[in-house]
């Protein structure tokens, strides 16, 4: 907590307060597994997710059944792009709480990063069973049935994701790509002017409605999604994926 607060006092203007608790925080010896929890949160909202999954660890040495450094591993996984790794983790998770939805979700949603599409739609139907209306199976489900070009089941599940979440940007533009993949680019370009409606940020939104536009005939107003996906996301790298990846 001590970094979190020196991070508050630096934002506030208080740097020489914020040096201070820095310093406290580096002389903070961790012995309790609360403890390793706590800091390893801290360097997970840095993304240091190296040092926070060691603290994790170190957590689950002095309690092997911490759930939630557990599952917190798992996400640190996800996060860095090591979604075999969150399986595992995910699986202790299972495990040790069968009747928690969300622990189905999140190894389901592991198992299709991983392209074991069996698997995570077993994992995804086993979370809405516990909880029909957990809202989070849905995305996750659709995106999988999405990558298995099941076009019908995907759709069904992003709408269902919108009549739970509406104020969320995500389903519209994922409900935008189950239309593009099957050329309905009218309804894609619709589902994504949903999408910038809800989050005038969401620049991948921008890039999946640029591609419907191109094919309905539309180059200007191509042109200016597509300048309006370099504006908002830096990273040239990423611009040629704006229009092909779900979220």
């Amino acid at each position: 907590m001590l970094r979190y607060k020196a991070r508050y006092q630096g934002t506030a203007g208080d740097n020489d307060q914020r040096d201070i608790t820095l310093l406290a925080a580096q002389e903070f010896q961790p012995a309790t597994p609360l403890d390793f929890y706590l800091l390893a949160e801290e360097f997970r909202r840095e993304n240091d997710f190296q040092n926070a999954l060691s603290h994790y660890r170190r957590a689950l040495q002095i309690a092997p059944n911490n759930f939630w450094s557990l599952y917190q591993m798992g996400l640190c996984h996800m996060l860095n792009g090591q979604p075999a790794a969150a399986v595992a983790a995910y699986t202790v998770c299972v495990s040790l709480r069968p009747e928690e939805a969300i622990c189905y979700v999140s190894r389901g949603t592991a198992y299709g990063d991983i392209n074991q599409t069996d698997d995570a739609l077993s994992d995804l139907e086993k979370a809405q069973e516990l909880d029909p209306d957990f809202w989070a199976v849905f995305p996750n489900r659709g995106a999988v049935h999405l990558a298995r070009k099941d076009f019908a089941a995907a759709e069904a599940d992003f709408k269902k994701v919108i009549e739970l979440q509406p104020r969320q940007a995500g389903p519209h533009h994922n409900l935008s790509m189950v239309y593009e993949a099957q050329q309905d680019y009218t309804k894609s370009e619709a589902e994504a002017t949903a999408a910038i409606s809800i989050d005038s940020g969401y620049f991948k939104a921008f890039g999946t409605r640029a591609i419907s536009r191109l094919q309905l005939g539309n180059p200007a107003g191509a042109l200016t999604d597509f300048m309006k996906v370099i504006e908002l996301d830096q990273d040239p790298t990423k611009q040629a994926e704006a229009g092909s990846r779900s979220v």
